[in-house]
């Protein structure tokens, strides 16, 4: 089973780690396999900065818009 999380990202750059780490943090149930959607609204921060360096990491899937 998957389940995905979409979050909608503006200017985050305080937040953004955060908000991965404790999404990361919830228990899913075994075989549930985790897809984490960030879309970047046009973030004029350095929040694309941020989610560029986690796109490497398998469950985490950037789009910039």
């Amino acid at each position: 089973m998957l389940t995905s999380v979409i979050i909608p990202a503006h200017n985050e750059e305080k937040y953004i780690q955060a908000v991965i780490e404790n999404i990361r943090k919830v228990s899913l149930p075994q075989e549930t396999v985790r897809e984490i959607l960030i879309i970047d609204d046009g973030s004029t921060d350095s929040t694309r900065n941020i989610l560029n360096s986690l796109k490497s990491s398998p469950d985490i899937k950037v789009i910039h818009h």
